[in-house]
Order: structure tokens, then sequence, then C-alpha cells
């Protein structure tokens, strides 16, 4: 009977126990709970030594380590901050997806035209500096299809844009445009027109090389460096 209720009276402590811990495990991770809801939330994966990956609510830092930033959704418009201090972070800092950058204006923008009548040869752009051109347009206003040329044209004068010609040089290349029709060239990758600071300059040149009767217009855009 004393052997029954020594047995009895363990099994009613352990009981006890168990209802303790179980107290204070439901206070510090509810049974409901989502840990993506809620980055402080202490986990097995938060509570293990720095060096593994960790998220940026996570403190104290410095964080030895990786950091990961998992902005969702994605692309992030605008700027995304990280605000933990005290910085430097101690690893591999990691962006997860891509942020949308919006790009800057062109400190310097370039646009200019040339109205192209006959066979004559025009030139614009800047006697000092580099022109890096994004677009051309070219309109023609004859009844036949036109040929214009584009060129990097090459003057006697060191530092000019205008005057005689007395070649071409690269980039260059010949266009053909419809009868009253007017195409765009885009250049993701900029024609730089490059200034050697001798006989060349950051200008372009346009030439009709077929039978002009009525005009050519040829309008430039780009940037100056």
């Amino acid at each position: 009977m004393k052997r029954r209720e020594r047995v009895l009276r363990r099994a009613g402590v352990a009981t006890a126990v168990t209802l303790v811990v179980g107290l204070i495990l439901a206070r510090v991770i509810p049974a409901n709970a989502d840990p993506q809801a809620n980055p402080n939330l202490l986990t097995a994966a938060s509570s293990q030594p720095a060096g593994l990956s960790v998220s940026v609510a996570n403190v104290p830092l410095p964080v030895i380590g990786s950091v990961d930033v998992a902005n969702s959704p994605l692309p992030v418009t605008g700027s995304v901050a990280i605000a933990n201090s005290p910085l430097p972070v101690t690893g591999t800092f990691t962006l997860a997806g891509v942020a949308a950058v919006k790009p800057a204006f062109p400190t310097r923008p370039f646009w200019g035209s040339m109205n192209l009548t006959g066979q004559e040869t025009e030139t614009i752009g800047v006697p000092t500096g580099s022109l890096g051109v994004t677009s051309v347009t070219i309109s023609n206003f004859n009844s036949a299809t036109e040929q214009v040329s584009l060129f990097h044209p090459i003057f006697p004068v060191q530092g000019s844009c205008a005057g005689v010609i007395t070649g071409g040089a690269t980039p260059q290349m010949t266009v053909l445009v419809e009868a009253f029709k007017t195409v765009e060239l885009q250049f993701p990758t900029p024609l730089i027109f490059f200034n050697n600071g001798g006989i060349l300059s950051g200008c372009i040149g346009a030439q009709v090389t077929t039978i002009n009767t009525g005009s050519v217009e040829v309008s430039v855009n780009g940037f100056v460096e």
C-alpha cells in the first residue's frame, strides 16, 4: 500500500512539472503563432548563435553572418532603408529580389536637329566634350525613298563643330527612309561621338546621298560628357 502511494505521488509531481513547462512555452511561443508574421518571435532559428542566416529584425547588432532582406512584394519602388544600429554588419548582406531604381536625369542633356536639303552636309553637337546619342529621328518629306548617312565628322580645326568637313569617322551608318515616313533609331547603349582633343569633336554629321528634291529632317537626342 505504501509503495502504491509513493508511485502515485511521483506521478503527480511529474504531471505538475509538465503543466508548468507547457504554460511557460505557451507564453513564449503561442500555438497559433506565425513566425513570418512576427519576425521577433523566439524560434529555434533565431535563438541559434550568430553566424547563421538572420533577419534584419533580429537584434542586437552587429550581426555576424548573413543578413537577408526579403521585402515582398517586389520590385520595391523608391528607397530601401535599413535602420538597424549600430552598424556595420559583419558578414554577407543579401537583398532578395530586385529593387526598381528610377534613373537620374543626365546633368548635360542634348537635343538638336538638322534640316537637310539637296545633298548638303549638316553637323550638330558640342565643340568641347563628347556626345552620347541615345536616339535619332529621321523624317522624309520627299515623294521618294531617301538614303541618309550619319557619321562622326572630321574638321581641320581643333575643337570645332562647324566649317569644312575633311572626312568621317565612326560611329557611322546609312539609313533608308521611305517617302513621307519617319523612322526612329533607339540606342540603349549610346553611340559615343568622342572628343579626342584634336580633329574629332562631340559632333554628329548627316547627309542625304540620294536625290533630295524636298527636305529631310534629322533630330538627335542624347547627353554630353
